[in-house]
């Protein structure tokens, strides 16, 4: 197996609320919702990332039909 230094390139950049923030935003404009849900949803989860940790979110998305 070979090294891709492009994937380590990728790998090692740093994970931060704002970079999930702005997947969500990209995802919910990309499916065309309106301004006013995407702050609804905004609003949502900047509580679920000061109240949810990391663990409880990945064990919702495990068990989610998604």
């Amino acid at each position: 197996m070979s090294y891709d230094t492009e994937l380590a390139a990728l790998l090692s950049e740093p994970w931060n609320e704002s970079v999930c923030r702005g997947y969500t935003i990209l995802a919910l404009e990309r499916c065309g919702y309106k301004t006013a849900v995407i702050q609804r949803v905004m609003s949502e989860l900047h509580e679920l990332l000061d109240f949810t940790s990391p663990q409880e979110a990945q064990a919702y998305y495990e068990q989610s039909p998604y």
